[in-house]
C-alpha cells in the first residue's frame, strides 16, 4: 500500500493514545474522548492516518463522551498488516499504566 501523500511504500504501524477535546469554550468542562488507534506513519514524508473506532466515533458525533474504555478493546489483535514488520509485539507495553490498573484478572 502506497502513502497517499508521497506514494512511498515505507509505512509502519504504531500504537498511539490520542485525547480528543470537544471544540468550543462551552465544552471546556466536558470529559475528553480517549482513542487508542493504530497509526500508519509514512517514514519518508510523515503523512499519518488512523481510523476512529465505532464507539468513539459515536461519542464524537453525538457530543457525549464515553464513560469508560475497555482495555480488552485496546489490546485486541490488529488486522493483518501490509508491511513486513513482525507483529508479535505486546501492545501492553504501549498502553499507559493508568489504563491497565482497572484491567480484570
Amino acid at each position: 500500500m502506497a502513502c497517499k501523500s508521497c506514494q512511498s511504500s515505507r509505512q509502519t504501524e504504531f500504537p498511539a493514545e490520542i485525547n480528543v477535546h470537544f471544540p468550543g469554550n462551552e465544552n471546556l468542562d466536558k470529559p475528553t474522548v480517549c482513542l487508542l488507534p493504530k497509526l500508519w506513519v509514512c517514514l519518508d514524508c510523515g503523512f499519518t492516518e488512523f481510523s476512529v473506532p465505532e464507539s468513539e466515533l459515536l461519542s464524537l458525533a453525538t457530543g457525549n463522551p464515553p464513560t469508560s474504555r475497555r482495555i480488552e478493546d485496546a489490546l485486541a489483535p490488529s488486522a493483518p498488516s501490509h508491511n513486513n514488520l513482525p507483529h508479535d509485539r505486546n501492545l501492553q507495553n504501549f498502553i499507559p499504566n493508568r489504563l491497565l490498573t482497572n484491567r480484570p484478572p
